[in-house]
């Protein structure tokens, strides 16, 4: 197996196993470790996609990823403000 598969199984993987995550142990999309399993397998399809010269799928993961990490940094921000809130 070269290393351009082997780059999109794992993102695949990583994605479905945030989808396993949120579908049947984790209720809450908001969760800090479905955003980082999508996030981390979002920037492998990228790879993967770029790779395979596959600019749709690019697209697609690119807007994934965006939406990933925008859920991580209000996840970080809200911890942030809570703790301070406490002190």
């Amino acid at each position: 197996m070269d290393l351009v598969n082997f780059t999109g199984i794992i993102g695949s993987l990583l994605i479905l196993v945030a989808f396993i995550f949120i579908k049947y142990i984790k209720k809450d999309p908001k969760n800090i470790i479905f955003n980082l399993l999508n996030s981390i397998g979002s920037a492998f399809l990228i790879i993967y996609a770029i790779n395979i010269n596959a600019p749709v799928f690019v697209l697609l993961n690119t807007i994934w990823l965006i939406a990933s990490l925008a859920d991580i940094f209000k996840y970080i921000k809200n911890n942030g403000r809570k703790k301070n809130f406490n002190k």
